[in-house]
């Protein structure tokens, strides 16, 4: 038995076997080990990957909340400008609407309060009222429709893929505002 055969069977020391399997466990631990750093590489790259994917996203997201602020005070301007157009409208209507109604209210009290002999007599002046009303026909009253058409900067968008930089809506904001100014209108939205 201490001869290391037995039976057609080889013998070692049992210190022996252990160290040799210590061993190559210990090989194996290691190239586990250096798997395990690579993995926790590769992980961490992927950590600043999506960190910077999350920035680019909120870049996006604050480029196009620019965009659309921009865009939003554009159509408040033109807002503006065409309540400025209609109030005007009104308010003149409105004052002839007034002054017709009080002539009317008048002459109407004058023929009901005033005797006959004082219409008869005041029928030259009442005819004239008249007359003065109708020399300003309505028509000059025939306001122009301002449309509900909003024009949009749409040069900055593409369908399939938007990306804004500062300059570029900057750029966009003055063709819009040039492409304005001179009535030309290249793509519109209307509002219902």
């Amino acid at each position: 038995l201490f001869d290391g055969k037995h039976a057609q069977h080889a013998f070692r020391p049992l210190d022996e076997v252990y160290n040799e399997h210590v061993k190559q466990i210990q090989s194996e631990m290691d190239q586990l080990k250096h798997r395990h750093l690579e993995l926790i590489s590769l992980f961490q790259d992927v950590e600043k990957n999506v960190q910077i994917v999350k920035q680019a996203k909120e870049e996006r997201v604050r480029e196009l909340r620019n965009a659309i602020e921009l865009m939003i005070t554009r159509l408040d301007s033109q807002l503006k400008s065409k309540l400025v157009t209609l109030m005007g409208q009104r308010s003149e209507l409105f004052q002839e609407i007034e002054l017709l109604e009080a002539l009317l209210q008048g002459v109407q009290t004058e023929l009901d309060t005033v005797s006959r002999a004082e219409i008869i007599n005041r029928y030259p002046e009442i005819l004239a009222l008249f007359a003065e009303v109708h020399r300003k026909p309505t028509t000059t009253f025939a306001t122009t429709p301002v449309p509900a058409d909003f024009i949009r900067c749409v040069s900055c968008l593409d369908s399939s893929y938007v990306r804004f930089s500062a300059s570029a809506l900057r750029l966009c904001f003055l063709l819009h505002t040039i492409v304005s100014n001179r009535c030309v209108c290249v793509k519109q939205i209307t509002v219902r």
